[in-house]
């Protein structure tokens, strides 16, 4: 618990000392939203890696699934911390905006890996669908 403290008190100082932001503002209204989730997020990491090292999941295919919802929600939480720093960005007209084409057929693919482990383990049947009239690329800003 100690070094997932630490770990997170160092991350904080390095947003402070390498950022864009300012000290202040990011002290004031930035890291009270995402120090906690980072936290909350590290325990939860960690409490599954414990599972792993305790041997209760011995299934090879849950363990990869595991894994992969693990990267995603580290790679969501980098975006959301990402997202913060583009609203600062907004806010001091620093921000550039890129036009670039997305596709839209990956989404329930995310969606997927994300859910389906949890539904299943509550016996739920996970179904994802996309109407045959959503555009298979939009534009838009990739973050």
């Amino acid at each position: 618990m100690i070094v997932i403290l630490i770990v997170n008190v160092v991350n904080a100082m390095n947003i402070i000392v390498l950022g864009v932001i300012p000290v202040e503002e990011y002290i004031r209204e930035i890291m009270p939203i995402t120090f906690p989730a980072g936290l909350i997020l590290s325990i939860l990491f960690s409490l599954i890696i414990r599972d792993f090292q305790l041997g209760l999941l011995r299934d090879e295919g849950a363990i990869r699934e595991y894994a992969a919802i693990i990267h995603r929600s580290g790679e969501e939480l980098l975006m959301i911390i990402s997202d913060i720093l583009d609203l600062s960005k907004v806010e001091a007209g620093r921000l550039d905006i890129i036009n670039e084409e997305l596709n839209v057929s990956e989404i329930p693919e995310l969606l997927a890996m994300q859910f389906a482990v949890t539904a299943k383990q509550k016996g739920l049947e996970f179904n994802i669908s996309m109407d045959e009239n959503v555009p298979l690329m939009i534009h838009s800003d990739p973050h």
